[in-house]
C-alpha cells in the first residue's frame, strides 16, 4: 500500500513506465510472493463466548489493528487472527505541523473501537481487551487535555463504546506493530506473534505480565514535556501536596520537592548547604505552578488567551513579544493566595497596587488587583 502510494503521488499515470526503482521494488516484491509457500487460514470462527484481544498501533505513515479471538476450550485457549486492518494516513496530514505519532495513536485506538463495534454485530462477544503501546493515548483517553479538540472528539468516540478493557503492551509485543514495517511474506507465514498473538494470552488473566504503572506514567511525562528532571518524576506523577497546611510559598515548594525526588529525609535538609540547590527550586517551583493549574477550563482558555510554554504550563498572552517573558497563569485558591502573600513580603509589605506590581511580573490571576486586596 506504502509503495502503491508513492508511485501514485509521483505523478506516474496508468500506462507509464515506472521509475527504475520502483520497478525493482515490485519485482522483489512479487518474487517474494512466489517464493513463499501458501498460507492457510482457518475459516471456522465461533460466534459465542469468546474474547476479543485487539491490538492496535501507529506510525507517520499508517495504522495497523489486529484482532485476535480465544474462547475457553478443554481443547484449546490459544488466540487466533481473525480480523486485520491498515489504514495509511496522507502526506497532508502527516505533514500538518499539528500531527504527532501520539495523536495517530490515538486514532488507532478509535478505529480499533469501530472494529469491535463491527465484530459485536457478527458475532456473540464475552469480554473485549484493547491493547495499545502509547501510554499518551491512554492518558488521553482517561483525562483528555484542555483546549484540543481533535482529542477531545477522539476520546469522546473511544468512550462511547462500552464494555471495552483498554491495556498497555509493549511496543516489542505489540503484533499490529508488523502493518507498518514492511515483513517480507515467508517471514510472516512463520511468525506465531501474526497469526497467534501473544503467547501468555492462553492464560488466564491473573498470570497475564504487567507493567508497572509508574513506568507507564513517567513515559506519558516525558511525551508531554512534564519531567524535566529525573528526580521530579514522582511529583509530575501524583502531586498530592495538601497546600492548606502551610503557610507560605517557599515551603509548599519545598516540601513538594521532598515528596517529589525522595532525595530529602527531612524538612531540616533543606537549610543544609548543598542539599536544595536554586536549581532545584526552581524546578521544583513549577510543579507547584502546575499545581495552581490544574482547575484550568475551556473557558478560561478562550477568555484570558492562554497558551502553553515549552514546559506545558499555562501563560497569559499580553504585549509581551516573547513567551518567555508571559506570566504563569494561576488559578484563584490557597497558592495564589500565598503567592501574593510572598509578593507582599517581597516589597516589604506595601500597597496593594504596589504588591499587584509585583505579582504581575510572573504570574497572572483574573481580576487580580481586588483579589489581592481581599488577601491583604
Amino acid at each position: 500500500m506504502l509503495m502503491h502510494r508513492n508511485i501514485w503521488q509521483s505523478g506516474t499515470n496508468w500506462d507509464d513506465k515506472l521509475e527504475t526503482q520502483d520497478r525493482y521494488q515490485c519485482e522483489k516484491l512479487t518474487e517474494a510472493f512466489m517464493d513463499t509457500p501458501e498460507i492457510t487460514i482457518p475459516r471456522w470462527v465461533p460466534k459465542e463466548n469468546q474474547d476479543l484481544h485487539v491490538f492496535v498501533d501507529a506510525s507517520i505513515r499508517a495504522i495497523g489493528v489486529a484482532v485476535y479471538a480465544r474462547r475457553e476450550s478443554n481443547l484449546s485457549s490459544k488466540p487466533y487472527l481473525i480480523y486485520g486492518k491498515s489504514r495509511l494516513v496522507s502526506k497532508k496530514r502527516a505533514n500538518n505541523k499539528s500531527a504527532t505519532i501520539s495523536r495517530w495513536e490515538l486514532l488507532a485506538v478509535a478505529l480499533g473501537t469501530r472494529i469491535i463495534e463491527f465484530l459485536r454485530q457478527e458475532s456473540e462477544v464475552k469480554s473485549v481487551y484493547l491493547w495499545t503501546d502509547s501510554a499518551c493515548a491512554i492518558h488521553w483517553i482517561k483525562k483528555p487535555p484542555i483546549g484540543s479538540r481533535y482529542i477531545t472528539n477522539r476520546t469522546t468516540e473511544i468512550e462511547g463504546v462500552k464494555g471495552i478493557m483498554l491495556h498497555h503492551v509493549k511496543t516489542a509485543d505489540n503484533p499490529a506493530d508488523l502493518a507498518f514495517h514492511g515483513v517480507l511474506p515467508k517471514v510472516l507465514k512463520d511468525s506465531s506473534i501474526c497469526w497467534n498473538g501473544l503467547s501468555w494470552l492462553v492464560h488466564p488473566l491473573e498470570r497475564w505480565p504487567r507493567e508497572e504503572f509508574d513506568e507507564v506514567q513517567e513515559r506519558i511525562c516525558r511525551a508531554f514535556g512534564l519531567i524535566i528532571c529525573t528526580k521530579l518524576t514522582s511529583a509530575i506523577r501524583t502531586i498530592i501536596v495538601d497546600v492548606k497546611r502551610f503557610f507560605s510559598l517557599p515551603m509548599v515548594i519545598k516540601f513538594t520537592a521532598r515528596v517529589s525526588g525522595g532525595k530529602f529525609k527531612s524538612l531540616t535538609e533543606f537549610t543544609k548547604e548543598g542539599r536544595f540547590t536554586c536549581c532545584d527550586y526552581e524546578l521544583t517551583k513549577k510543579l507547584v505552578v502546575r499545581m495552581a493549574q490544574s482547575e484550568v477550563s475551556q473557558e478560561d482558555i478562550e477568555k484570558w488567551g492562554l497558551v502553553r510554554d515549552a514546559d506545558n504550563l499555562w501563560k497569559s498572552l499580553g504585549s509581551r513579544s516573547k513567551l518567555t517573558n508571559f506570566p504563569y497563569f494561576i488559578c484563584k485558591g490557597r497558592i495564589a493566595e500565598l503567592i501574593v502573600k510572598q509578593c507582599h513580603k517581597k516589597v516589604f509589605h506595601a500597597s496593594a497596587n504596589l504588591t499587584w506590581v509585583k505579582d504581575r511580573q510572573m504570574y497572572w490571576m483574573s481580576h487580580g488587583k481586588p483579589h489581592i486586596k481581599t488577601i491583604l
